[in-house]
């Protein structure tokens, strides 16, 4: 909201838990992050459409979790950065005030002694350090559960996940474009195989009523090379 400078509300709407501003014909959204455990129930209220929304990549479900809430469970904020945390103008709007309070509460049990932290330069000497010896320097396509791709094959796969989802299905695979591809050619072929197979049913059917059993594998030989049977 402050890059665009954006005219907002005096207060954060804490009921509906949402920011919605419509300013020079664009409408934008704001959610909070502590309320993602009900983003489906507030965008659903919003749009008058049921959404569901998918916990994708959190890191209590990657390789590292372990590391993660070793981190977590470990991890100590130093009081002088508490206390700029609560001169925060974003903290002091987001958070009523007795979010902020429990906020604050919970920290101060885990604060320990002040700490100098990084001048600008030395941050941005630190940002430049880190890209340099980053062993991962490429965008990985697994973060998500939809890569986002538009072709026929991912948007019958994306309906049907959707499907799933609102029936309260618990969802694992992902949506990726070789493998829904690969999904929908193998089921086109069971289809195929399966109207054959009920042609060649019929097509059995009818010959034994009309003069007994006949080869049907050598009277499809004769249609294939082009002879009467």
């Amino acid at each position: 909201m402050d890059k665009y400078n954006i005219t907002i509300p005096e207060k954060f709407d804490f009921q509906n838990k949402y920011l919605l501003v419509k300013e020079n014909g664009i409408t934008y959204l704001k959610l909070r992050l502590k309320d993602a455990h009900i983003w489906s129930s507030i965008l659903t209220n919003i749009f008058g459409t049921t959404i569901k929304t998918i916990k994708d990549y959190e890191s209590s479900n990657k390789p590292i979790k372990r590391l993660y809430e070793r981190f977590k469970n470990a991890y100590k904020i130093p009081k002088n950065l508490l206390d700029e945390l609560t001169k925060c103008k974003h903290f002091n709007y987001y958070f009523s005030e007795q979010e902020r309070n429990e906020y604050i509460g919970y920290w101060t049990k885990k604060s320990t002694n002040d700490y100098a932290p990084y001048t600008e330069e030395q941050f941005k000497f630190y940002e430049e350090l880190t890209m340099e010896n980053s062993h991962i320097d490429y965008v990985q396509l697994n973060h998500y559960t939809d890569e986002g791709c538009l072709c026929k094959a991912c948007s019958i796969k994306r309906g049907e996940m959707a499907a799933r989802l609102v029936r309260g299905e618990t969802l694992i695979e992902r949506i990726v474009h070789s493998d829904a591809k690969n999904e929908l050619l193998t089921k086109r072929v069971e289809r195929a195989n399966k109207i054959n197979e009920n042609i060649a049913r019929q097509m059995q059917n009818n010959s034994q009523i009309k003069g007994g059993r006949k080869d049907f594998n050598k009277e499809m030989s004769r249609v294939v090379s082009g002879n009467k049977i």
